[in-house]
């Protein structure tokens, strides 16, 4: 009888060690969007996605942009959020577009200004109009 028993506890320790490699594995990596990253490696698939591989996932954080201040923003492919390239603006009624802080005449008897506040721009501008009496 001894034999059976043997045989018994040989399946017992191959069952038990694969048991126990199952639990110990290390993650090798992780796939995002069908590309493989090695564990703990940095990447970002997008300018506004920051991503990391940690135990056999990627976790990924997202940007989220403020709306810009100026009407005449641009959005380039290699930047996560759209920028003012000529400042803080606005516009007039007529299409004009106007700087911060500043007015403009944009007729003979209208002049507009571009308010601006710490936290919000407005994008339309605040026209007076003379009235000649």
């Amino acid at each position: 009888m001894r034999p059976s028993t043997t045989l018994i506890l040989g399946i017992v320790l191959v069952a038990t060690s694969s048991m126990s490699a199952a639990r110990v594995a290390v993650p090798t990596g992780c796939t995002w969007q069908g590309k493989h990253y090695p564990e703990g490696h940095s990447f970002s698939p997008d300018p506004c996605t920051s991503c990391q591989c940690s135990g056999g996932q990627a976790m990924c954080a997202v940007m989220d942009c403020m709306m810009p201040a100026c009407v005449d923003m641009v959005h380039s492919p290699d930047q996560c959020c759209p920028t003012c390239p000529n400042g803080p603006n606005c516009r007039a009624p007529d299409g004009t577009i106007i700087p911060a802080g500043q007015e403009v005449k944009i007729d003979s008897s209208t002049t507009c200004r571009c308010e601006q506040s710490h936290f919000m721009m407005n994008s339309d501008a605040v026209c007076m109009v003379a009235v000649s009496r």
